[in-house]
């Protein structure tokens, strides 16, 4: 990655070296996060052999819990991050030539939702399947569908491997599927529609036009899986709530990102915006639940959901995410339905 350095960067100059373990501060256990690593300069810096994210303002890596790098001399900024449940450790380092220095982070859970009963999700994730498991546990993120099949227009970006499956339990408390299907069609389009927990995935024929996409909901919903109007404020959705085609709506949607807003709609196919406080950063919520607020004025019961696009846009997964009440033990299968059946909270992290 262009703008993640590795320690092969380093001149043949003796380095200094850094190692961090990363704690939670009531057990004592090592626990996996996520880090930013940052010279004077600003560079961005990664352990070799760790997952790396580099999209636009974003540079992160994950870690185990704890890790060695390489590094010149110099003073550096360190990030520590594990979702929102945890408070996060900003910090500095001044590293000296052929020292070694060592950096123990407590990381502090200001709530554990799990423990409430609350399970958290990331609906919309185009991360590479073989990332998920560590990056599941790094971001104390207990379910995300991988939207294997990815429809852009007429043209699948990325399609679902063969031998995917429908769930893949990493633990008791952290799962991530594999059958889900993305179809985004902007700008003229009818927007994007997401379809999770699929037993077999929608075919596509059509193009940015036709058809609608009611064609490709009513056969997921026959498969018993799980319709997500991906933004509440795309232009079809209406007539597909209407229908009864959609099961949950993105209301905490990746135009909120870790770095900024993303104002700019019009051109992607959104309903127009009535208000000019809806075009400022502010507004941007505020425009969202506007929308929400006229489905339920006309009596639709639409549950809500929450989705990053890491992969895409310049978030980690579970950036956004959405809380579910969920009877236990925690399941994919139970997650879904108590999604549709209203029973979550949506969260943006700060």
């Amino acid at each position: 990655m262009a703008d993640l350095l590795s320690p092969k960067a380093l001149s043949a100059a003796s380095p200094a070296r850094l190692h961090v373990e990363v704690l939670d501060r009531e057990t004592g256990k090592v626990i996996p996060a996520r880090f930013y690593l940052t010279d004077a300069t600003g560079k961005n810096w990664a352990p070799a052999g760790a997952i790396t994210y580099d999209k636009n303002d974003e540079h992160n890596f994950i870690s185990s819990g704890a890790f060695s790098i390489d590094l010149p001399a110099g003073r550096y900024s360190l990030i520590c991050e594990r979702g929102p449940e945890h408070r996060p450790y900003t910090g500095s380092i001044d590293l000296k030539t052929g020292e070694d220095s060592a950096v123990k982070i407590p990381l502090e859970r200001w709530i554990d939702m799990n423990r409430l009963g609350w399970f958290s999700g990331d609906l919309h994730n185009h991360r590479k399947l073989e990332e998920m498991p560590r990056l599941l546990l790094a971001e104390d993120l207990n379910f995300a569908p991988v939207l294997t099949q990815w429809i852009w227009e007429d043209r699948p970006v990325s399609t679902t491997p063969d031998d995917a499956i429908a769930v893949r339990q990493v633990d008791a408390t952290h799962a991530y599927s594999m059958l889900n299907e993305e179809i985004e069609r902007l700008e003229s389009g009818p927007g994007a529609v997401d379809l999770l927990g699929l037993k077999s995935i929608v075919p596509f024929r059509g193009y940015r036009l036709w058809p609608p996409n009611d064609e490709f909901c009513a056969p997921a919903h026959a498969q018993h899986a799980y319709v997500d109007a991906e933004k509440i404020m795309w232009r079809d959705v209406a007539a597909l709530v209407a229908l009864g085609l959609v099961d949950f709506a993105g209301v905490v949607h990746n135009h909120f990102n870790r770095h900024n807003v993303l104002l700019e709609t019009d051109r992607w196919g959104m309903i127009p915006k009535e208000q000019p406080e809806f075009n400022t950063v502010a507004g941007m919520p505020l425009w969202a639940m506007d929308v929400y607020y006229r489905f339920l004025n006309c009596g639709f019961r639409l549950p809500v959901s929450g989705g990053s696009a890491s992969g895409v846009m310049a978030s980690p997964l579970g950036y956004n995410r959405v809380y579910v009440k969920v009877s236990r033990p925690f399941s994919v299968d139970r997650w879904l339905s108590a999604v549709k059946a209203g029973r979550n909270l949506r969260r943006t992290a700060p």
